[in-house]
C-alpha cells in the first residue's frame, strides 16, 4: 500500500512499488544492429537481435516472435560495451564532480560518506502517463559506506518501463567504471511464506568501489499505464543520515494543469519553488543546500516527520479519492450464502453483541492466515472479496479488514475498512489527497460506542486490538471523513502483578504471585506463551532467578487461558530465592525481587525531537512481605510520587500488622513527550531509577 519512494539507498526513503516488464537502457539507441540478452518469465535468457517491440511482440533476428508478456527483462548492449570502461581525469565533468566532492569533505571530516547529488524528478503528462527519473552521487569516506554502491528496487509488470541512463563508479585518481548491464539481476523478492507478489526486484552493483570513489547513477521509470490516470502523488524528503550537498526536486505537469503541495518541516525560505514555463509545460523546482545530517534519537519520530519533506498532487479534492476507494470496496463487502452461513456457525450460542462480534474478531484473527498476494498498488487499497478470502483461509490487513466487515454486515452491525498509517511510521497526511497508508483496519459502529478492531494481530483478547493502531488519524473512505484513534487510558495496556513472600528460618525467599494482562502487554504474553516452547520458558525462568540468588528453586508456573481468548490471561509463578538478602550480624538488607527499572529513553542527556510511544501502558507491582514474627523493620525508602499530563508514577514502602507492603504503578498517558517537556521527564525517570535501587534493613529478632 506504500507507493511513494525514490530508488536511491537512503534507509528513509519508502521505496517505490510499481509494475512493468523491464527492459534495461544504457544509453538511448535504437533496437536494430545491438546485441541483447532477453529473460523470459520462467528465467530462460536469449542472445539474440532485436528487430522490432511493436504490437505486443518482440521479434528477434534469429530466434522468431515471443509474446511481450513472456518477457522479464532485456538488456541491450554490444559485445565491447559490455566491458568495464576506463577514462582518465582529464574529462571536465569528472574534475568538477571530484574538486566539488573534495571541497564538500571538509566541512564533514568525521562522516562515512558524502551525498552530493540527491535530486527527484518527477513528469506528468496530458494523457495521464509519467515520469519518475532519480539522479544520485555519492562519495565512500570509509569502508563501512561501501554498501552504496548496492542498489536495488521492486517492479511489477504491465505498467511501467525502466531505463538505466547512468551507472558508473569514479576511482579516486578519476578513472571512470561503468556499470556492466549484464550484471543486473532480475528475481522476485524473498518475501517470506506471508508475502506473495508479482512484483520483481532488480539489484546491481557498481564496480570497482574503493574508499574515496564517487558512485552515481540515473534512473527512470517510465509510467505509461498507470492504474488510475489522475493519480500523481509526488512526494520528497531533502535530508540523509548523510551531508547533502545538493538535494532537489522537480514536479513537471501540463501547462493547464495546477500542482498542489504541503510541506512538513520547511522553512519560509525553501517553500516557494522556482516555476518556469516551456513547451506547453510548467517545471517546479525545490532545492536544499549544504544539508546536515540527520542525527538519529532514539524512540524520534519518523523520517517523514523530522526532515524537510513535501507531497505534491494534481488535485486537492479527498472526494476523487473517496469516489475511487468507494468504487472497489463495496463491490468486496458482498454477504454470499458462504458467509452468512459462516457467521452463524460462529456466533451459535452467544447471548450478546459482544460476543458476537468477539467470536468473528477471533475467527479472523487466528483462523484467516496471514499472507499477501498483490500485484499493484489498487490491489493493495481494494483487496480480495470477503467470499475469495473466506474460501482461501487466508488474505493481508486490508483482506481480513473486507471480510470482517462483511460478516459484521451479516449481523446487521454497521462497519467500515479504514485505512491508515501506523504510529511507528509518519503521521498520515491529510491537507492534500494521495497514497499515505501501509495498513487496514475495522471501525465497528453500536449504538453506545464506536470501536476500532484489527484482525491482523493473532494475540489480541476483543476489544483490544494492537498498539501501532493507537494514537493516529485514519481515512474513512466510506464515510468520506478522517478520524482520529485516541490511545486508550493506561489499564487497558497493562501488566499487574500481585505476589506474596515469606523469609524462612535458613534466610531463603518464598515467593507466589499472580500476573494478569490487558491490551498489547496480554497479546506480547500470550504470543511468547504460544510460540516458545515450555521447557525453553522454565529455563529462562530458572536462569532469571539464579541470577538473583545462586541456588534458587522455581515451585511452579502456570498459564492460565493461554488460549481461551474469551478470557483474560493470566501467569501463576511460585519460586524460592536461596539465602536471599544480605545478612550483617542482626541485619538483613532486602530488596523486592525483580522491581528495577530502566528507562532507555532517557539515555540522551539532550533531545532536539520529541518521544514518540506506539501507546499509554501501566505497569503495577503489589509485593507484600510476610515477616513471621522473625524480623522487625529497622529502614524502609521512603515513598515516590510523580504526577503529570505524560505519565504518573506512585511507590511506596509501609509496615503493616508484621508485613511489608511494596506497592509500585507506572501510567504512561500520552504518547508524544515534547522536547519542551524531555528534561523534567529524563530527571524524574532518573530518580525513579535510582530509587528503586534503595534497599530495605530488617532486624532479626531471635
Amino acid at each position: 500500500m506504500k507507493c511513494n519512494g525514490s530508488f536511491n539507498s537512503k534507509k528513509n526513503r519508502d521505496k517505490i512499488i510499481k509494475s512493468l516488464v523491464i527492459i534495461f537502457f544504457i544509453v538511448a539507441t535504437p533496437f536494430t544492429g545491438r546485441a541483447e540478452v532477453i529473460t523470459l518469465t520462467d528465467g530462460t535468457k536469449i542472445d539474440d537481435k532485436i528487430v522490432s517491440m511493436e504490437d505486443g511482440k518482440v521479434r528477434l533476428l534469429n530466434s522468431g516472435v515471443i509474446d511481450r508478456s513472456e518477457v522479464s527483462g532485456i538488456v541491450m548492449q554490444t559485445k565491447e560495451e559490455t566491458a568495464l570502461k576506463q577514462q582518465d581525469a582529464d574529462d571536465d565533468e569528472i574534475k568538477a564532480i571530484i574538486a566539488r566532492a573534495n571541497e564538500f569533505g571538509k566541512k564533514y571530516p568525521d562522516q562515512n560518506g558524502l551525498m552530493l547529488l540527491d535530486a527527484g524528478y518527477y513528469e506528468y503528462k496530458e494523457d495521464g502517463s509519467r515520469v519518475y527519473r532519480y539522479h544520485y552521487r555519492f562519495k565512500v569516506l570509509k569502508e563501512v559506506a561501501k554498501h552504496a554502491a548496492n542498489v536495488t528496487s521492486y517492479l511489477n509488470e504491465g505498467r511501467e518501463r525502466i531505463n538505466i541512463l547512468l551507472a558508473r563508479t569514479i576511482s579516486p585518481d578519476g578513472k571512470v567504471y561503468n556499470l556492466d548491464p549484464t550484471s543486473i539481476n532480475i528475481s522476485k523478492p524473498a518475501g517470506g511464506a506471508r508475502s506473495f507478489s508479482r512484483y520483481e526486484t532488480y539489484s546491481f552493483m557498481l564496480p570497482n568501489v574503493e574508499v574515496g570513489s564517487i558512485i552515481e547513477y540515473i534512473m527512470e521509470l517510465d509510467g505509461y499505464n498507470p492504474f488510475e490516470k489522475r493519480f500523481f502523488f509526488p512526494q520528497f524528503g531533502f535530508q540523509d543520515d548523510k551531508p547533502v550537498l545538493l538535494s532537489r526536486l522537480t514536479v513537471v505537469i501540463p501547462e493547464d494543469e495546477k500542482l498542489y503541495y504541503v510541506f512538513n518541516n520547511f522553512d519560509s525560505e525553501h517553500e516557494k519553488p522556482k516555476v518556469t514555463k516551456s513547451d506547453g509545460k510548467k517545471s517546479y523546482v525545490w532545492e536544499y543546500k549544504d544539508v546536515e545530517p540527520l542525527v538519529r534519537e532514539p524512540y524520534m519520530p519518523s523520517y517523514k516527520d523530522t526532515v524537510p519533506y513535501i507531497s505534491c498532487s494534481i488535485f486537492d479534492d479527498w472526494g476523487i479519492f473517496y469516489d475511487w476507494a468507494e468504487s472497489f470496496l463495496v463491490k468486496k463487502m458482498v454477504v454470499t450464502d458462504d458467509v452468512s452461513k459462516k457467521v452463524e456457525e460462529l456466533t451459535k450460542g452467544s447471548n450478546t453483541v459482544d460476543e458476537r462480534i468477539a467470536k468473528l474478531y477471533h475467527y479472523v484473527q487466528r483462523d484467516i492466515r496471514y499472507i499477501s498476494i498483490k500485484s499493484s498498488i489498487g490491489s493493495g487499497y481494494s483487496g480480495h472479496a470477503a467470499q475469495e478470502t473466506l474460501h482461501n483461509e487466508y488474505g493481508d490487513c486490508i483482506d481480513k479488514a473486507v471480510l470482517f466487515t462483511t460478516m459484521l454486515k451479516a449481523l446487521g452491525i454497521k462497519s467500515y475498512p479504514i485505512f491508515l498509517k501506523t504510529n511507528d511510521s509518519n503521521d498520515t497526511e491529510r491537507r492534500l489527497p494521495g497514497f499515505d497508508s501501509n495498513h487496514a483496519i475495522t471501525k465497528v459502529v453500536l449504538e453506545d460506542r464506536t470501536m476500532f478492531l484489527d484482525t491482523t494481530s493473532e494475540n489480541f483478547r476483543y476489544p483490544y486490538f494492537q498498539a501501532v493502531d493507537h494514537g493516529i488519524w485514519v481515512l474513512n473512505p466510506l464515510q468520506r471523513k478522517f478520524e482520529f484513534i485516541p490511545i486508550p487510558p493506561p489499564k487497558d495496556n497493562a501488566t499487574i502483578s500481585i505476589s506474596t513472600a515469606s523469609i524462612k528460618e535458613n534466610g531463603d525467599f518464598e515467593v507466589d504471585g499472580k500476573a494478569s494482562y490487558t491490551g498489547f502487554s496480554e497479546s506480547r504474553r500470550r504470543y511468547y506463551i504460544n510460540h516458545v516452547k515450555r521447557s525453553d520458558m522454565i529455563r529462562g525462568i530458572k536462569n532469571r532467578l539464579n541470577s538473583l540468588s545462586p541456588g534458587s528453586r522455581l515451585k511452579y508456573y502456570a498459564v492460565i487461558n493461554g488460549e481461551d481468548f474469551s478470557k483474560p490471561l493470566n501467569v501463576d509463578t511460585g519460586y524460592i530465592l536461596k539465602n536471599y538478602g544480605i545478612v550483617a550480624g542482626d541485619l538483613v538488607i532486602l530488596s523486592v525481587p525483580d522491581v528495577q527499572r530502566s528507562f532507555s529513553e532517557v539515555a540522551l542527556s539532550k533531545r532536539k525531537y520529541p518521544l514518540e510511544f506506539m501507546s499509554s501502558m501501566q505497569d503495577t507491582n503489589e509485593f507484600t512481605i510476610d515477616l513471621g514474627g522473625e524480623y522487625a523493620v529497622k529502614y524502609l525508602p521512603e515513598p515516590l510520587h510523580f504526577d503529570n499530563e505524560y505519565f504518573s508514577y506512585d511507590m511506596e514502602y509501609k509496615e503493616e500488622a508484621g508485613k511489608i507492603i511494596f506497592i509500585e504503578n507506572y501510567q504512561r498517558k500520552k504518547r508524544v513527550v515534547p522536547v519542551s517537556y524531555y528534561e523534567e521527564y529524563r530527571k524524574a525517570h532518573k530518580e525513579i531509577e535510582r530509587r528503586l535501587r534503595d534497599k530495605m534493613f530488617l532486624v532479626r529478632l531471635k
